[in-house]
């Protein structure tokens, strides 16, 4: 009986590898399901890749790179295992439309914070001369559709900087379609010598062409090549659904970001009475293959490129900015009064 579901196993590994070859990349994906059910290992790699697909779990950076990258946060960290896994596919959901700069902030936050740790890793000092562009070459790519630009805007230059990531690292991306994102997202997680490849789709909440258009090319197959080519290469792949309802996904996690009340920004009080604080997200993270999920309230510190706890204030009910008595209103108050 043994003899026979293995032989049956490898009989549908080498019908997977045709289809691969032949570019049947969806028969392919629905055949490597059946093969990991039957326990058949991966390929020709032998039974060490295969586990690895099974359980998840990233292949080790090239570079000497960690296979995880802390985010500064221990609650956080220990969730995700020691961090998030940098060789990867990660999804990040905005659930209304104006949670998107939540979401995109987020995920730009996360890219942040793993450039400055392949930095620190790697040697780099992040110095740019005045009037002259930085020498370092761009390893980071940004994908967006044409319905996301439509609703979410571009990038802005000076609000990466504040952000703490440099513009000159980015590298985007205007497709028209789905598909064209999907195939641009695919080519820049095979490429090793990124750090990180964004691709922001709107989701199908809105009924239309180009909407069926963008579920149908972001399925779970899709996801599925997504992840592994992101294992194979090393490359940190981050799929932001704007607007989207939860869908299948072969992501390793999966985040719902929305803003939170950010605290008062500190010093003295007659420079800074009321001032905007440092930007702040309530994250609920839905799917974790590598642990638990949770809900977490996080701020950003983007001169440190970390993610701390919120101080004191941070969890204050909302409040109008400046309150004040309203107007009483009279029915003998003369007009435009």
């Amino acid at each position: 009986m043994a003899s026979a579901a293995t032989a049956q196993g490898v009989f549908c590994r080498l019908r997977r590898d045709i289809a691969r070859i032949e570019g049947r990349l969806a028969e392919a994906d629905r055949l490597a399901f059946v093969s990991e059910d039957l326990g058949v290992s991966e390929g020709l790699g032998g039974s060490e890749s295969a586990d690895a697909e099974r359980s998840g779990g990233p292949i080790m950076p090239a570079g000497g790179l960690a296979a995880r990258f802390s985010l500064g946060l221990p609650a956080l960290d220990a969730v995700l295992g020691g961090g998030l896994a940098r060789a990867a596919l990660h999804e990040i959901g905005a659930a209304q439309s104006r949670d998107e700069p939540a979401a995109s902030g987020f995920a730009l936050a996360l890219v942040a914070r793993l450039c400055a740790q392949k930095d620190a890793a790697t040697g780099q000092v992040m110095k740019k001369p005045p009037g002259r562009p930085p020498d370092r070459v761009p390893d980071i790519l940004w994908i967006s559709e044409a319905g996301s630009r439509r609703e979410a805007g571009a990038l802005y230059a000076p609000g990466l900087a504040a952000l703490g990531l440099d513009p000159g690292r980015i590298v985007q991306v205007a497709a028209r379609r789905p598909a064209e994102a999907l195939w641009a997202f695919e080519a820049g997680l095979a490429c090793a010598g990124l750090a990180a490849v964004i691709c922001q789709m709107r989701g199908p909440a809105i009924r239309g062409p180009a909407m069926r258009g963008s579920s149908k090319a972001f399925d779970l197959a899709a996801t599925r090549r997504l992840s592994l080519k992101a294992r194979q290469s090393g490359v940190c792949g981050l799929l932001v659904r704007l607007a989207a309802p939860p869908q299948p996904s072969a992501a390793q996690t999966r985040w719902r970001a929305v803003a939170a009340p950010s605290r008062p920004f500190g010093g003295p009080a007659e420079l800074f009475a009321g001032g905007i604080g440092r930007t702040a997200w309530r994250l609920q993270l839905e799917k974790n293959r590598g642990g638990r999920t949770g809900a977490f309230t996080v701020e950003w510190n983007a001169h440190e490129h970390c993610f701390n706890e919120p101080g004191a204030g941070a969890g204050r009910k909302d409040a109008p900015a400046h309150p004040r008595p309203v107007v009483a209103l009279s029915c003998h108050r003369p007009a435009a009064a």
